[in-house]
C-alpha cells in the first residue's frame, strides 16, 4: 500500500496447501484476547504471545491435523 493508505486483499479461492487469514491489526477487545489464548493453548506449535505488545503482523503455521479446530475458531469470530 501507498504511504498513508489502507491496503486491501480481495477474497479469493486458491488451490494450495496454504491458507492466508488477513485480519484487522487494531487493538483487540478483551473477549478476543481470551478466545485467542484458549485457541492457541490447544495447538502444538509456537506463536507470538506477549500481553500488551502492539504487533501488526503475526504469522502462525499450523499442522493439517489442526484444520478442524481452526475452522471452529474462525466460525466463532
Amino acid at each position: 500500500p501507498h504511504r498513508g493508505h489502507l491496503g486491501t486483499k480481495n477474497l479469493c479461492v486458491e488451490v494450495t496447501d496454504l491458507v492466508s487469514v488477513l485480519v484487522c491489526a487494531e487493538a483487540p477487545p478483551p473477549a478476543w484476547h481470551r478466545a485467542q489464548k484458549d485457541f492457541f493453548s490447544g495447538l502444538d506449535g509456537e506463536g507470538l504471545w506477549s500481553p500488551g505488545s502492539q504487533v501488526s503482523t503475526v504469522w502462525h503455521v499450523f499442522r493439517a491435523q489442526d484444520a478442524q479446530r481452526i475452522r471452529r475458531f474462525l466460525q466463532m469470530v
